[in-house]
């Protein structure tokens, strides 16, 4: 059986969000939501390589960060204070 381990760390620095997503996929893509699941931000991403990803059309609140890595979703719930 082949495991693959997939990492996420996010960090709220302001109005950038901070991901770090270790995988051995060579490009993710990444989904942004509300809590009522409606999409806020979509992109692509590259693994193992620190990201910034401006946050700052977003409102106050709880948001989901989704990575969608081959076939796998890997989620983190981040909270915006301002």
């Amino acid at each position: 059986m082949l495991i693959i381990k997939r990492e996420l760390k996010i960090l709220v620095k302001g109005l950038k969000l901070e991901v770090d997503y270790k995988s051995p996929s060579s490009f993710v893509l990444f989904d942004i939501c509300d809590l009522d699941g409606r999409i806020h931000i979509s992109g692509k991403i590259e693994p193992n390589i620190l990201h910034n990803i401006n946050v700052a059309v977003l409102k106050k609140g709880q948001f989901h960060f989704f990575i969608i890595d081959e076939g796998e979703v890997v989620r983190q719930l981040f909270n915006l204070d301002s």
